[in-house]
């Protein structure tokens, strides 16, 4: 049976306390969540920060800060919009703030 719900998409952030937390975005928030604990539980994380900070912290938190919609119109034009927001959101947290996403430009 084929599953027609529409994946969620958005910004996130995982985070310990206290301090640091790390922003990032994704067109499907629980595949990423998923895939995320799966590496660090490995300790084979992509993001080497992230798998230190996990390292040092254990289990973090993972959170949606915005959820995004698909609307009609282009893919680039809502890639654009998570990733305007994902900048946002980084110099809303701060200098503790740093993005998973570091080849995306600004």
């Amino acid at each position: 049976m084929l599953d027609n719900r529409c994946a969620r998409m958005g910004v996130f952030c995982v985070r310990g306390s206290p301090g640091k937390c790390f922003i990032g975005f994704s067109y499907n928030l629980e595949s990423t969540f998923k895939r995320l604990r799966f590496e660090l539980n490995m300790n084979a994380c992509s993001y080497k920060a992230l798998q230190s900070y996990w390292n040092a912290c254990g289990p973090l938190e993972f959170c949606v800060l915005e959820e995004f919609v698909p609307e009609e119109g282009s893919g680039d034009e809502l890639d654009a919009r998570i990733k305007a927001r994902m900048f946002t959101l980084q110099k809303t947290f701060g200098s503790d703030a740093e993005l998973l996403q570091t080849s995306v430009q600004a």
